[in-house]
């Protein structure tokens, strides 16, 4: 199978960009054809006025990609064309492009930027539905984008002309999210649920590394993996520990805004260890060592890829009790969920984690099995195989669904 992939990179390589190679690669270890459309925000330029205006012009209609896409797929002659991001240069032009030479289209959505003008579904420190469940112009209420009703503006246009002239729903065959949660915040913002389907993120099987499902074998703490911002909930994570935790460390990995003054704050505890940016092998070797990685997001996190991480080397997680971290996490089995936004409710779940003794074996196990049963390469080349084959058969039967 022919298969043209195409990605918006941001500046700073994060999720998208990750899941982006790892499925590339994927589908080229299983031998089919595939080619890559890449642009990069590095090259963006935003110094003058004219560049802004320019940048937000694209962000809404470019006809500068709709040239380059619609003559790129006349050259190679996909069989699908699998789109993870258009903002801000490809724009949603591009799903004219191939539509218009009968190309099955499907997009991943990573993040929730066809229906919240930042991508989060957040502000003022909390989740946010206001543009979900009122309209999208109260993203420009609140400068919901860099903080700039200028900059807010040309993604608002985004939507309203979109969705007037029907691209979202007339020109992408189906959309992924990757949890059930995060489709139905779709739903609700309009999109068609018979376009949906759900497809978790996977990564790689775990090689020559030992992992141990023996509580004995673990050390005493808890991990931390991410930025050390405060969407991030490092300080309700910190501020648990500090005062309820005893006998076990906490492991702080990552870098932030935040770092300074949270280190200031706590330099009096010694069991908080802070061990900055590390390489993923080394990340992967300490979540391997934890008794639990604890994510205390206050965000609707899309994914969360740290948490099939653990999983993969049967590490239980504690996750907050909202957004898509229920899809992936079962309560009493391979970790458990806390009241969002509350410390004392996750203190006592980290209590919980520590009181299981051997029982915590269990647990670890079952981490294991999750992983293996939804989150593996295997798993995933399945799903996606299920999906372009679908859209295949949907587009030789003239579209009939």
């Amino acid at each position: 199978m022919k298969i043209l992939l195409i990605h918006n990179k941001y500046k700073q390589k994060g999720g998208e960009d990750i899941v982006f190679k790892a499925e590339s690669n994927l589908l080229k270890e299983k031998g089919h054809t595939v080619y890559e459309y890449k642009i990069s925000n590095d090259s963006l330029k935003m110094e003058s006025l004219f560049d802004k205006i320019k940048v937000g012009i694209n962000t809404i209609w470019s006809v500068k990609i709709y040239k380059e896409i619609k003559k790129l797929i006349i050259d190679i002659q996909p069989d699908i064309v699998h789109i993870h991001n258009t903002f801000p240069q490809i724009s949603p032009s591009i799903y004219w492009a191939v539509k218009s030479l009968n190309i099955p289209v499907v997009q991943t959505l990573h993040n929730y930027r066809l229906t919240c003008a930042n991508g989060l579904l957040y502000r003022n420190d909390k989740p946010c539905e206001e543009c979900v469940k009122n309209g999208k112009y109260r993203a420009l209420k609140y400068k919901c984008y860099r903080r700039s009703f200028l900059a807010t503006l040309p993604i608002v246009i985004m939507f309203y002309l979109h969705n007037m002239i029907g691209t979202y729903k007339n020109k992408v065959d189906l959309y992924i999210t990757l949890t059930k949660f995060a489709k139905n915040i779709m739903v609700q913002s309009g999109f068609p649920e018979n376009k949906i389907i759900v497809k978790p993120n996977f990564i790689n099987k775990i090689v020559n590394k030992k992992i141990y499902t023996d509580i004995n074998k673990r050390k005493k703490q808890f991990i931390f993996v991410g930025r050390i911002v405060k969407e991030k909930g490092i300080d309700l994570l910190l501020e648990a520990f500090n005062k309820n935790i005893e006998g076990f460390d906490l492991v702080i990995i990552g870098e932030g805004p935040e770092k300074e003054k949270l280190q200031e704050k706590y330099r009096g505890n010694k069991r908080i260890k802070w061990y900055g940016q590390l390489n993923h092998d080394e990340v992967l070797e300490e979540i391997a060592n934890s008794y639990s990685l604890v994510m205390p997001s206050k965000l609707y996190e899309t994914f969360g890829m740290v948490i099939i991480e653990a999983l993969s080397v049967g590490t239980p997680v504690i996750v907050p009790n909202h957004a898509g971290f229920p899809d992936i996490i079962s309560p009493n089995e391979n970790g458990y969920l806390f009241k969002v936004d509350d410390v004392m409710d996750l203190a006592s779940t980290m209590k919980k984690m520590i009181n299981l003794n051997n029982s915590w074996n269990e647990f670890s196990k079952n981490a294991l099995k999750s992983y293996e049963k939804y989150y593996t390469a295997e798993k995933n080349y399945q799903y996606l195989m299920d999906i372009y084959n679908k859209l295949k058969k949907n587009n030789n039967l003239g579209g009939k669904k």
